[in-house]
């Protein structure tokens, strides 16, 4: 009875891990930050970036369609930015750094879990 009591524990606790926090830094220019690989355990996200030097989440109700881009800036869609709540917020291509385009960079998980 307790193996099943723990296995159950188990389980359900591995099911909360939704999304892994992932540090990212530059080599190039000095851009550090943060950001949310993956998504929510009730709601889907992907990264973006705000010129304003900020990582954001854009996030949308779980099972439900993305939100649409305010308008594209050289085929890049752009976003209303959550934080400054301007169409800024540009989607973040993970394979380039968002300032200056290097490819210079280094990313890794922080050990953190996000639901």
């Amino acid at each position: 009875m307790r193996s099943l009591l723990l296995l159950a524990s188990l389980v359900s606790a591995s099911a909360a891990y939704a999304g892994a926090e992932m540090d990212f830094a530059c080599r190039h220019c000095g851009l550090k930050g943060t950001y949310i690989e993956g998504g929510l355990m009730h709601a889907d996200l992907f990264s973006a970036f705000c010129p304003r030097d900020h990582f954001v989440h854009i996030s949308w109700p779980y099972r439900k369609p993305p939100p649409n881009p305010v308008r594209f800036d050289r085929g890049v869609p752009v976003y209303v930015c959550p934080v400054c709540r301007k169409a800024s917020a540009r989607r973040w291509d993970k394979k380039k750094c968002p300032t200056c385009g290097s490819r210079n960079f280094i990313t890794h998980e922080t050990g953190g879990f996000v639901d």
